[in-house]
């Protein structure tokens, strides 16, 4: 799996509010499986992927499409979240 989609979910994963473990129960995998998805080991199956886009209120291109754009968007807003955590702790 290319490495900007597995960020992509993992991005996605906690924009959520899910833990992987948590994830995980809602698709009936194991959280290993969905670590080795972030971590660019291995991918979801297509069964997982469409369950995936739905979840995440998104359609399968904008879960899969590498676009630098839409990463960098992603990557901000996470960045802005943790910014927002880390000031509040």
């Amino acid at each position: 799996m290319n490495v900007e989609i597995a960020e992509r979910l993992a991005a996605r994963r906690k924009q959520a509010g899910l833990s992987q473990e948590a994830l995980a129960e809602k698709l009936g995998v194991s959280r290993q499986a969905v670590s080795k998805w972030e971590r660019s080991e291995s991918s979801p199956d297509t069964d997982n992927l469409i369950a995936l886009a739905k979840l995440y209120g998104v359609s399968l291109d904008e879960l899969l499409y590498v676009d630098d754009a839409i990463a960098d968007d992603v990557a901000f807003e996470a960045a802005d979240r943790s910014a927002g955590r880390q000031g509040a702790a």
